[in-house]
């Protein structure tokens, strides 16, 4: 509590930040948002009220303009700081409690967040920048709000575009969008039912935004990739994809993507992967064909990889099996802490 921030910072294009926190009382991690439609002001002040933070302008300068700007900045730093009272309470509340409510608890939840966000939009004082932002931000609490409620309600969830009275196009259809970290997953999440050409086409019809366009795209097809069945239909499979980037204009990564995933198809070739070794060779999985290869798959920070090790020894040294071969990979994306962590636990 009162700790000022003394940071120079540049302003980006839509005059937002993300401010991001942990709070150590509530075990969890929160971000709020920061508005400044113009100079960041030299510092900041940081108090904690019901773990929620209050950001507040300060300055030194006797200048009136200096005084006048921080006074500005403040009208922002305090709107959002209400908006954020009422979401932390929100929050709390449905995640704590979704399963004693009903449908009419749930609408007056949303109403709450409809009056938090009507206070701003009507304050003369507020930028245009900060109410774009909020609406957004508004729409996806509220989206939030159902979602939950529909984990504890599975027998009779309630459809979140007739709760909340608007589609996610007609919110998310933005580039500011991409402001909200979960912005993206949950246009992803609110496509209607139906095959991958029927979803592109619904996005290429309800978004102009192309940057959120090709968001939601990325997420669709990568999902599509990951829950195919590979072993039921690989070419037809392939075949709708390629159609599908050609008329959509999807990146080509997909489609090579797709491919590389063959060697999921029982039966199929193992594919011919080459790696390096502790000593700096170059090693093909193909040399060990003919053979069962155990492949354990690690990282240096993984905690759990770490603890397996001794076991993993262990399994090799009482298999003794010149059929079977042992190869580790590090998924490290540098080289010194694989290499530290093989010398720690040979």
């Amino acid at each position: 509590d009162g700790t000022t921030l003394k940071q120079s910072l540049g302003v980006p294009a839509h005059g937002m930040y993300n401010f991001v926190y942990v709070s150590m009382e509530a075990q969890a991690q929160y971000a709020t948002p920061l508005f400044f439609d113009g100079t960041v002001p030299a510092e900041l002040s940081l108090q904690m009220q019901d773990g929620c933070p209050r950001l507040t302008a300060t300055t030194s300068s006797k200048k009136k303009a200096d005084k006048e700007r921080v006074a500005h900045v403040n009208k922002q730093l305090d709107a959002i700081f209400a908006f954020n009272q009422v979401y932390f309470k929100q929050s709390r509340e449905v995640w704590t409690q979704a399963q004693q409510m009903g449908a009419d608890d749930l609408r007056g939840m949303i109403r709450a967040y409809d009056e938090a966000q009507q206070t701003i939009s009507t304050d003369a004082e507020i930028g245009e920048g900060l109410k774009k932002y909020v609406d957004v931000w508004t729409y996806l609490l509220k989206q939030e709000l159902v979602t939950v409620y529909n984990r504890y309600h599975t027998d009779a969830p309630l459809s979140a575009t007739e709760m909340i009275g608007v589609s996610a196009p007609q919110k998310l259809d933005t580039p500011l969008a991409l402001l909200h970290n979960g912005a993206l997953n949950t246009a992803a999440q609110a496509l209607p039912k139906g095959t991958l050409q029927d979803r592109l086409a619904y996005i290429n019809e309800q978004y102009k935004s192309a940057e959120m366009k090709a968001g939601i795209q990325r997420i669709l097809v990568d999902s599509y990739i990951r829950a195919y069945k590979f072993d039921k239909g690989y070419q037809e499979g392939l075949t709708l994809l390629e159609e599908a980037t050609k008329k959509y204009g999807l990146d080509g990564q997909f489609v090579e993507k797709f491919k590389e995933r063959v060697a999921a198809v029982p039966g199929a070739a193992f594919p011919d992967v080459a790696l390096i070794d502790s000593d700096g060779q170059k090693v093909s999985l193909d040399k060990f064909k003919g053979k069962y290869v155990y492949i354990d798959l690690w990282a240096s920070w993984c905690v759990p990889c770490i603890k397996e090790v001794p076991y993993l020894q262990e399994l090799e040294k009482s298999l003794q099996n010149p059929n079977v071969v042992f190869v580790s990979i590090s998924t490290d994306s540098t080289e010194k802490p694989w290499r530290d962590r093989m010398k720690q636990h040979n």
